[in-house]
């Protein structure tokens, strides 16, 4: 399928209004970047509990906190406004060429799933399942995260899964400054290639959200935002069961899949969700892999939530 400007998550203004926080929740792509804030009750991020809030140092914690709760609403804070704060003007990067893997069967359907928020307790599950029946996924780390499980983030990119940045700590990326958005992209880009010798383009912006000015940003430092075309919304339902069948019902050739590794019930899912797509033909790929075969390059600084 032709990604085009309507497939994306809307932009959002470089304004944010106290109409723009907290709208009602959707399962479509264009309100995918807002949807998950129906249940927030308290303003705390699941990744303050890991790392204290960051604008120009990581401060470090002493010890993992047992159960990271979720983070896919937006806090109620005062919007900053980031168009043009920034004080360079970066040219549009170059991006390597998609070259598929060698299994990759492009006459076969196939898709993306992909998991936010870890690494987490229950990653090494997932990959576990993964290395029983096949396939291959996408993780996006939140970089204050990846001290906690570094053998796990070595593990993802070994057994040849693909890895990608979430920002240091989920914040919104359009209520930041410019340089903090920077930092934020640079940061945790910088954290992954420490640890596992591989350099990553890919990001997801946290909530799905970015504006003209982000893209930019993004443009400059090389990068790529990835959202999704489904929606499980595990962070809403906790139910292995639920998440399993909201997957079955939606799939098709192409979609990228939004879930989250943080949560057990998620994993579970997994445990039927991935032999049974296998069954149905699907072959379960890496986000690079099935845009490979729509584009041969990336843009750096655009959206791309399908093949």
């Amino acid at each position: 399928m032709t990604f085009t400007e309507t497939d994306e998550p809307t932009e959002t203004s470089s304004k944010i209004t106290e109409t723009d926080t907290e709208p009602a929740p959707t399962e479509t792509v264009t309100e995918s970047v807002v949807t998950e804030t129906e249940t927030a009750t308290d303003p705390v991020t699941e990744t303050e509990t890991a790392t204290e809030t960051i604008t120009s140092s990581v401060v470090e914690t002493t010890a993992e906190p047992e159960e990271l709760p979720a983070t896919d609403y937006i806090p109620e804070t005062e919007a900053a406004v980031t168009e043009g704060t920034i004080g360079f003007d970066p040219p549009v990067k170059n991006l390597p060429p998609l070259i598929p893997s060698a299994d990759i069967d492009p006459s076969r359907p196939m898709i993306a799933l992909t998991f936010d928020d870890g690494p987490s307790a229950h990653t090494d599950r997932l990959l576990d399942i993964f290395n029983e029946h096949g396939g291959k996924g996408t993780f996006f780390l939140v970089g204050g995260h990846i001290d906690y499980r570094p053998e796990t983030v070595k593990r993802i990119t070994a057994e040849g899964h693909e890895i990608g940045g979430h920002s240091i700590d989920h914040p919104q990326l359009t209520r930041l400054s410019s340089e903090d958005v920077v930092y934020q992209l640079s940061w945790t880009r910088d954290k992954i290639r420490e640890v596992t010798g591989v350099d990553s383009y890919l990001v997801r912006p946290p909530y799905g959200e970015y504006n003209d000015e982000v893209k930019r940003i993004a443009a400059g430092l090389g990068m790529v935002f990835i959202n999704w075309s489904i929606d499980t919304l595990d962070w809403k339902y906790r139910n292995g069961n639920t998440v399993h069948d909201k997957i079955m019902s939606s799939v098709y050739d192409g979609a990228i899949v939004l879930c989250h590794d943080i949560h057990r019930t998620t994993v579970d899912a997994m445990e039927t969700v991935i032999p049974e797509l296998i069954e149905m033909g699907y072959q379960l790929v890496t986000v690079s892999d099935l845009l490979s075969t729509r584009h041969e390059v990336l843009t750096s600084g655009e959206v791309y939530n399908r093949k």
